[in-house]
């Protein structure tokens, strides 16, 4: 699965191209940090950063790429950027306990921007690949890896959405989230799925649905047909984009509706349907349960 990802992508990813990569220019090494030095707290975190090279540089990547994501989040309901922004910060101002606060700080800017570059994908990532787990096909998690420094994953799995980072491993290609762990090896994965969850043994298949399946932002088939939800589930229709708005419906496997258009929501692709019911109700849905239909209900 790593050899099929652009190489070209880790070169860029080597010579320290992933800003670039995001449409913007590298900062220029030598200057300060993105804040004001003149009236930080003597010992806080940012004196710090105003004293180290390393991560005054690392703060005016992160006001970049913070930047470029604040453009691809314009339109985010409920709007959760900002104030993510500033829970982050906090954050990492809590590096001072740290034996290491310097190493601290350097880890946290490294992860929030590889963070904002995959889910608002200012840097290009692979094919979605998709695993079934405990040989169910419908209990699967649907991924995109980023090549990002430290490179990171994406997955789905129903409504929930999971960003996870690489971490040093034996062997195979280990990724850590919040309460998600997934571990490659050779085209299966052991994945845990939630706080105190069992481990599930899936096995993948790169997703190659092409233009069948909702992976644009335009055009598109007529209709769509909801696939791959989980057994004895349903697929929520909410009022607009996003897992926090309300539910004005359901659609279970093999349901057709009207394909309206699909548009980016921070790390999920969201695709606006009417349903096929009598009311016609008009909702959202994640688009990554629908696939091409043969035609009108």
């Amino acid at each position: 699965m790593t050899t099929s990802r652009s190489k070209s992508i880790r070169e860029a990813a080597r010579i320290g191209l992933l800003v670039v990569c995001a449409g913007l220019a590298a900062p220029a090494s030598g200057e300060g940090p993105s804040f004001s030095c003149d009236e930080v707290r003597p010992g806080s975190i940012e004196e710090i950063i105003c004293k180290d090279q390393e991560l005054s540089d690392l703060d005016r990547s992160l006001s970049q790429v913070y930047a470029a994501a604040s453009k691809k989040a314009a339109d985010e309901q409920p709007p959760l950027l900002k104030a993510e922004q500033r829970g982050w910060i906090k954050g990492r101002d809590e590096c001072w306990k740290s034996d290491d606060k310097a190493g601290c700080v350097r880890d946290a800017y490294r992860r929030r921007i590889v963070e904002l570059q995959a889910r608002y994908r200012l840097v290009p990532g692979s094919k979605p690949v998709t695993y079934a787990c405990d040989g169910d096909k419908t209990n699967e998690i649907a991924v995109t890896f980023f090549d990002t420094d430290p490179q990171t994953l994406i997955a789905e799995r129903g409504d929930s959405v999971s960003l996870m980072y690489r971490v040093p491993s034996a062997s195979g290609a280990k990724y850590q989230g919040r309460n998600e762990t997934l571990w490659e090896k050779g085209g299966k994965a052991t994945v845990t799925w939630g706080y105190g969850a069992p481990d599930m043994e899936c096995e993948s298949a790169i997703a190659e649905h092409g233009a069948d399946y909702a992976d644009g932002l335009s055009g598109g088939p007529d209709y769509w047909q909801v696939k791959g939800v989980p057994a004895g589930d349903t697929l929520n229709v909410r009022a607009d984009a996003g897992t926090g708005n309300q539910v004005v419906g359901e659609l279970a496997n093999g349901d057709t509706a009207r394909n309206l258009g699909c548009k980016m929501l921070g790390d999920s692709r969201w695709c606006r349907i009417e349903m096929g019911s009598e009311q016609k109700v008009v909702g959202w849905v994640n688009g990554r349960y629908l696939a091409e239909a043969a035609g009108a209900p």
